[in-house]
């Protein structure tokens, strides 16, 4: 496993994003997203109070208080065990189906080939 990641995605549609991880970050822990968009730009988990802050491209700013943040002191319930385990329970489709996870997973796994192999993977969702 890498300590540090930085991919680039470029999107069928054209867009683009990033991503970094780090397991070697220094100074206070950061589990927060930051999504930059045409109209604005979304914090998530970027603040202790608010779980999204949204910055306008008017220079307003939206703010939500929908949970707490996740960090690795302060684990709190997000709900997706549960639902899984109810499917199973209940014998229904789980709300995250296996062949939504595979979409990641393949996204993942070509983040890794292209570390490795120094060169631009195409995923196939297919």
């Amino acid at each position: 496993m890498d300590d540090n990641a930085i991919c680039i995605y470029r999107l069928s549609g054209g867009a683009v994003g990033t991503m970094t991880a780090s397991w070697t970050h220094y100074g206070q822990e950061d589990n927060s997203t930051i999504l930059y968009g045409t109209k604005g730009i979304m914090h998530i988990y970027n603040d202790s109070q608010y779980s999204i802050k949204v910055n306008t491209r008017d220079g307003e700013e939206i703010l939500y208080e929908i949970d707490q943040i996740q960090t690795n002191d302060m684990q709190t319930k997000s709900g997706i065990i549960d639902a899984f385990i109810d499917s199973l329970v209940e014998n229904k489709e789980p709300e995250i189906s296996g062949a939504e996870a595979l979409k990641t997973m393949r996204v993942i796994f070509a983040s890794i080939e292209s570390s490795q192999t120094g060169h631009t993977v195409v995923v196939n969702q297919d």
